[in-house]
């Protein structure tokens, strides 16, 4: 991802979308999936997400185990969660 100035930021850092407001790691991979079209950002918190995996593997998942899982699609995440929500 690209912020302001043209120099490659990392979005996954804490407080990179820090805008004073009340937000969460969710809301940062959301905007980043959405607004920046950041191709690997990925909302592993998303619930729509843990339960399309869940739905597909048969057991559920945790946030992290999701993410642990999602590393396999780097640097696509943002693709594979997009499949997964129209799946759900």
């Amino acid at each position: 991802m690209w912020d302001q100035t043209g120099v490659p930021g990392d979005y996954s850092q804490p407080n990179y979308f820090d805008t004073g407001l009340n937000s969460n790691e969710w809301t940062a991979q959301y905007i980043a999936l959405r607004q920046l079209r950041e191709p690997d950002a990925f909302p592993a918190a998303d619930l729509v997400l843990m339960r399309a995996i869940a739905g597909r593997e048969g057991r559920g998942h945790s946030s992290s185990e999701l993410l642990d899982r999602a590393d396999a699609w780097r640097p696509w995440r943002a693709y594979a969660a997009q499949h997964l929500w129209a799946s759900a």
